[in-house]
């Protein structure tokens, strides 16, 4: 299973990540620190250093197409070899994805462009 850790380096992350990792599974994990990197790497994780220098408040961290669910969930379950849901009626204003404009303002680029390709790129 592909587990993520947000503070990976922190009082409970770095106990846990060993044990997700000798059970098998694909770990990813944060750290504050670009030292820590390395550490994150010797018991097994992936590391992702976090945006510190961004402004508080929520930023979108997302592709470059914001798509309602009704398009990318069936995509997703195909990714994942699953059957898709039955698509819901309605329709709200959050419903049309999120904007990562201020994101990339702030120096952020996100890994797969779009999610018609980033779904089928992960492992």
């Amino acid at each position: 299973m592909r587990i993520f850790v947000a503070g990976g380096t922190g009082a409970i992350g770095r106990f846990l990540i060993p044990l997700l990792v000798q059970a098998g599974h694909q770990v990813t994990a944060t750290t504050r620190s670009p030292e820590r990197l390395p550490g994150l790497r010797e018991a097994g994780a992936e590391g992702v250093v976090l945006a510190l220098n961004w402004p508080s408040g929520p930023v979108n961290v997302v592709d470059d197409e914001p798509a309602p669910a009704r398009e990318w969930v069936p995509v997703l379950a195909e990714a994942l070899d699953r059957p898709a849901p039955e698509p819901t009626s309605g329709r709200e204003a959050w419903e049309r994805g999120a904007s990562n404009a201020y994101a990339k303002e702030i120096g952020w680029t996100p890994s797969h462009p779009t999610w018609r390709t980033g779904f089928f790129a992960a492992d």
